[in-house]
């Protein structure tokens, strides 16, 4: 090998894997094509995720890849089948599985309004869809994520203006009721794509002030059951770029996106600390 082809050799590996303190980062392949991605939920032995194609007018559909030998390779996405009796919703976007019952929570589209929707999902087939009666045509209700016991739901929605974190709690009779609006994790900007990695720590994105770029992600951990404390930005994930959506394996590996935009190209990356 030239010497010129050896430190090209070296500027690509640096590329692909970087490493910043104790954190190993690299990239990794989950569409097998450039699309926009967002929000990774595990499914299965794989991940479940939205995509949509890079014009403003695309629509978030939902797919699946299986894990593949590597944490960096994934088998080709399956375009999950939305089985729906009347007219087929706009943008799938998943927020949380849960296996028990095999419910899936996500977002979708009705009245020209962001709205949370649950359904059943076997295989790659969503059916028994049905809109929860949280939302509203006047505001965007996005986002959800689970407790483990499934009783307390946290979302992001412009009841109040920006796009802000809600929580709710589930009723004996199956209801979700609204129990507060978390003053503590707001900004005066947006608090989007809100993800409960365990009962006490939550990571989100936000455009707020003081991060790198236009949306970082922030973590927060439970000081008591109704109260996080102050978020902390993710420095070693976050760029001038926007990174929206964080997905943890377990305790010390996991995935996140680095996009131009929203509607722009992202980039997936694996992390291990």
């Amino acid at each position: 090998m030239q010497p010129a082809s050896k430190h090209y050799f070296f500027l690509l590996l640096l590329f692909l894997f970087s490493r910043k303190g104790d954190m190993h980062i690299e990239k990794a392949k989950l569409f097998h094509g450039k699309m926009a991605i967002l929000s990774m939920v595990e499914y299965d032995d794989g991940i479940l995720f939205a995509a949509r194609r890079m014009t403003k007018n695309s629509k978030w559909g939902m797919y699946y890849s299986q894990y593949g030998g590597q944490p960096t390779n994934f088998a080709k996405a399956k375009r999950i089948k939305i089985k729906t009796p009347n007219k087929r919703p706009k943008h799938f976007v998943p927020g949380d599985f849960i296996p028990s019952s095999q419910t899936l929570y996500f977002t979708t589209a009705s009245n020209n309004h962001l709205a949370i929707a649950k359904g059943q999902l076997t295989g790659q087939e969503l059916t028994n869809i049905e809109l929860l009666p949280m939302n509203n045509k006047e505001h965007n209700f996005a986002h959800p994520t689970l407790s483990s016991d499934g009783k307390t739901m946290i979302i992001s929605s412009s009841m109040d203006g920006n796009m802000n974190l809600y929580q709710y709690h589930k009723d004996d009779t199956g209801s979700w009721n609204l129990t507060r609006r978390i003053l503590e994790l707001e900004s005066g900007y947006d608090e989007i794509l809100p993800n409960l990695i365990n009962d006490t720590t939550l990571v989100f994105s936000s455009n707020r002030d003081e991060g790198k770029g236009g949306f970082d992600l922030y973590l927060a951990q439970a000081e008591s059951p109704d109260f996080w404390g102050e978020p902390t930005n993710l420095s070693e994930f976050n760029t001038a770029n926007d990174e929206f959506s964080y997905f943890r394996i377990d305790s010390t590996s996991g995935y996140f996106t680095v996009a131009d935009t929203i509607y722009g190209s992202t980039d997936f990356y694996y992390f291990l600390q």
